[in-house]
Formats: C-alpha cells, sequence, structure tokens
C-alpha cells in the first residue's frame, strides 16, 4: 500500500481498490491520485463493499480452482497456457453448478 505501487498498478492499466487503514489520517487537500483513491472507501462505503464483494468472490474461486487443479500450468507457448487456464475456468463452473444443485 504504497504511492509506487499504486503508480505501478496504475500504469498496467489496473484500478487498485486500496482500503485505508482504521488509524489512516487524511489531509483536507489531497495531494496526489493516490490519496483520492485510497478516500474511495469512507466515501461511497457501498460501492466500495460492492466491489470488495466482488473482489472476495475471485479470490475464492481462484482459490477452490488451485486447490482442485493444483498451481502447475502444462505448456511451453502462452497461448497453450491460456488455453489450460480457460479449460480449467470452464470446468471450475461446471462443477460449481453440479455442485449447487445436487448439494456437494
Amino acid at each position: 500500500m504504497s504511492v509506487r505501487n499504486y503508480e505501478m498498478a496504475h500504469e498496467y492499466g489496473v484500478t487498485p481498490y486500496i482500503k485505508p487503514k482504521d488509524n489512516a489520517v487524511f489531509r483536507l487537500h489531497l495531494a496526489n491520485a493516490y490519496e483520492a483513491h485510497v478516500l474511495f472507501a469512507p466515501r461511497f462505503p457501498g460501492r466500495w463493499s460492492s466491489v470488495h464483494h466482488w473482489r472476495a468472490k475471485a479470490e475464492c474461486a481462484i482459490h477452490s480452482k488451485r486447490a482442485v487443479f493444483g498451481d502447475v500450468v502444462r505448456g511451453r507457448l502462452r497461448s497453450s497456457r491460456m488455453n489450460q487456464e480457460i479449460c480449467r475456468d470452464i470446468v471450475h463452473n461446471i462443477r460449481m453448478s453440479i455442485m449447487d444443485r445436487h448439494g456437494g
């Protein structure tokens, strides 16, 4: 949680959602985009919780995929590694649908 990390993520086109710590002190006049973005959580708590909810769901899906299929992606070409991840996503979604329907 630093200005440098925020700027690097922003350069790659990622929108970082950073929740400020409980003891954070905010200035009256914001110095940079990082401070404005960190203030997103206290200013818009409803929008923050919906964004954070989707992030938690994505992390849960990644964890369950890795628990079932393992961490290793086998493939020499980037396209074959990407296809393997897409297939894992499809199989994960099918597994979750079956488990939801039949209680697993």
